[in-house]
């Protein structure tokens, strides 16, 4: 009898002490659970991120296919007189520009940049008024000592003024040797011309001049 009770108290300890080594354990697993979830960053699951930012950031405006680089130039120059791709201009006559350059030629890489700008109809909207002078900056820009007496800026075609939503004010000072005038007539907020005298002579003028467009 004293052998049976001896062996129950034993198999009761022994399963006390079992029971406990398996509340340390579970204990310590939790512990180290813990542990290790606040030692580790979260990382999201990129699959899910949304990309519409993605989507945003890439979408371009459509822009303008000039057909003339020449009058393309003109346009240019007016956008730089409002800020805009100054600093990409800056950039490369900080690279490529030279005072002491007589070459008379334009210079390669910012001619480059100026035929593939990429110039929208936001753009476009901005402008007003169009200068035609060879003392437009840009030709400086092209041609550091460019002295305005051959015709390699001459503009000869301005089909693409049409595109000029807002232009009001033209001023014709030179290099301008345009043979068709109709695209003028569907700049229809044009208000003013300056020193055009072919046109003022010519019927597209006349029906200008009806529509309130003034010759000065």
């Amino acid at each position: 009898m004293r052998i049976y009770e001896d062996e129950t108290s034993f198999y009761t300890m022994k399963k006390k002490i079992i029971s406990l080594g398996l509340i340390v354990l579970m204990s310590f697993g939790f512990w180290s659970i813990i542990c290790e979830g606040q030692s580790k960053p979260f990382i999201p699951n990129e699959s899910k991120i949304s990309n519409k930012t993605a989507e945003v950031n890439i979408q371009y405006e459509k822009s303008l296919k000039f057909q003339s680089i020449n009058f393309k130039l003109v346009v240019i120059n007016e956008l730089l007189k409002q800020g805009y791709f100054k600093k990409e201009i800056q950039e490369l006559k900080s690279k490529y520009w030279k005072w002491d350059d007589y070459s008379y030629k334009p210079i390669p890489e910012i001619l480059a940049y100026c035929q593939s700008l990429q110039i929208s109809q936001k753009h476009l909207n901005k402008i007003k008024e169009l200068t035609f002078d060879g003392g437009n900056e840009i030709y400086l820009i092209l041609i550091p000592n460019w002295d305005g007496e051959d015709r390699q800026f001459d503009v000869t075609d301005i089909s693409d003024i049409s595109s000029l939503k807002n232009l009001c004010e033209i001023y014709a000072i030179s290099m301008l040797y345009v043979n068709d005038f109709n695209p003028l007539l569907k700049v229809k907020r044009l208000e003013k011309i300056h020193y055009w005298d072919d046109l003022e002579n010519s019927t597209i003028g006349e029906q200008l001049e009806a529509r309130g467009v003034s010759f000065k």
